[in-house]
């Protein structure tokens, strides 16, 4: 046992070889300790004291590359469920756009119309009022009514289809 105490001489050494695996200075600390704390538990199978510190550098190795591998399992399933919740969310938007395009298309036509050339064309309401023929402040007005009316319109459909699946709602 006061041999592995002698293991603390080269500490620096073995903190280099885990941070040379692992590039990260406290993830390499961690791995030095949990190594120790192996390296106590284990002792009594260390048949040649002469090689301790090889033992030991095997022992802070195998957890350094245990301790990567883990990482990097860990990144992996991270970045599958970003690209997961990335597709969910990209198939929700356009579901979110193709149902916002049909209710804009069961409005009046003059609110179909200024709805598209303002939000989805992204026309300046000088050149709308233009083709208008009307003030900003009243093709600003016709606007908000048409987006009232579109916010409705949403408000019942979905209203409409979370009712039929929560019966009694």
């Amino acid at each position: 046992m006061n041999k592995l105490t002698e293991l603390s001489n080269y500490w620096p050494e073995l903190k280099k070889l885990a941070q040379s695996i692992l590039k990260d200075e406290q993830l390499s600390d961690d791995i030095l300790q949990e190594s120790y704390i192996k390296a106590i538990t284990k002792a009594s199978q260390l048949k040649q004291t002469s090689s301790l510190l090889a033992w030991f550098k095997t022992i802070v190795r195998n957890a350094a590359y245990d301790t990567l591998r883990k990482k990097q399992r860990e990144q992996k399933a991270k970045s599958t469920i970003d690209i997961e919740t990335i597709a969910k969310q990209e198939e929700f938007e356009k579901q979110s756009c193709e149902c916002l395009i049909q209710l804009i298309k069961e409005l009046p036509d003059k609110d179909q119309a200024i709805i598209t050339d303002y939000d989805i064309k992204q026309k300046p309401y000088e050149e709308l009022s233009k083709h208008y023929k009307t003030s900003r402040n009243t093709l600003k007005v016709r606007l908000h009514r048409a987006r009232k009316k579109l916010k409705r319109a949403a408000d019942k459909t979905l209203q409409d289809k979370y009712s039929r699946r929560m019966p009694g709602v």
